[in-house]
């Protein structure tokens, strides 16, 4: 995983045009899925399956890329609220962000998956969607690994 010196290292990330109302289309969904994830994770009952494999992404989201999350948002709702159909995303993340771009992707896949075969209640994400999560996350890392190399 990280380096102690990369877990310290923070990185301005830009993505511009991105579109407003998909942006929070994307949020939307996964403020239902990481909903449905904390409920699922009762303690004292037992984890389904599907949670076990989630548990990283709800981890992750919820955790140390929670403000990202909030400020990013904000900026799209910004947006919107000005009549603006595209916004600049602008945060800051920490270099090993982009080990992590990856395997959300991957989780986020799996939980469409398993939306899909009715073993969660949120629906799988559109394919709209899915295809602006993954070209954000291809554009921040791009700009990672560029100040890593």
């Amino acid at each position: 995983m990280a380096t102690y010196e990369q877990t310290r290292v923070v990185v301005p990330v830009v993505v511009a045009g991105i579109p407003v109302e998909r942006f929070l289309e994307l949020h939307a969904h996964l403020d239902a899925l990481l909903g449905e994830l904390a409920v699922l994770a009762v303690p004292g009952t037992p984890t389904p399956p599907v949670l076990e494999e989630m548990e990283p992404l709800f981890d992750g989201l919820t955790g140390p890329f929670a403000a990202a999350r909030r400020s990013t948002k904000a900026a799209a709702r910004r947006a919107r609220d000005s009549g603006d159909t595209e916004f600049t995303l602008g945060t800051e993340l920490p270099l090993y962000a982009v080990v992590w771009i990856a395997e959300w992707n991957r989780l986020l896949d799996g939980a469409d998956a398993a939306s899909s075969r009715g073993l969660l209640l949120t629906p799988p994400a559109p394919p709209d969607v899915v295809e602006l999560r993954r070209w954000i996350g291809g554009e921040v890392a791009a700009q990672l690994t560029k100040v890593a190399s």
